[in-house]
């Protein structure tokens, strides 16, 4: 016989089903967006330095604009993980709860 689960268990995948029902299509569109946002600002540093490669101020340009741009992509890859992980943990509960 199966061991009944605790009033804070019981929470645990009320909270996880509510969150894979409302928040992760908001979650996920976000971490896209991050990723398009990213990849715009590297392709769009990566042109602006071929276009200035003698001006003086090309660092000050470049620098922020490329780690800002792998920082998004970066944001893009661990709530994507975090996102899929999550679903699919609530896809396992869905079924538990389910039987």
């Amino acid at each position: 016989m199966p061991e009944r689960l605790l009033r804070e268990e019981e929470q645990f995948v009320r909270d996880l089903l509510s969150w894979d029902a409302q928040r992760r299509p908001v979650e996920w569109a976000l971490s896209n967006l991050a990723l398009i946002f990213g990849g715009i600002l590297v392709v769009s540093t990566f042109i602006f330095t071929l276009r200035h490669l003698t001006d003086s101020w090309i660092l000050l340009a470049t620098v922020p604009g490329l780690l800002l741009g792998l920082l998004l992509v970066g944001f893009y890859v661990l709530l994507g993980r975090r996102v899929k992980e999550r679903h699919r943990l609530a896809g396992i509960l869905r079924k538990l709860v389910a039987e």
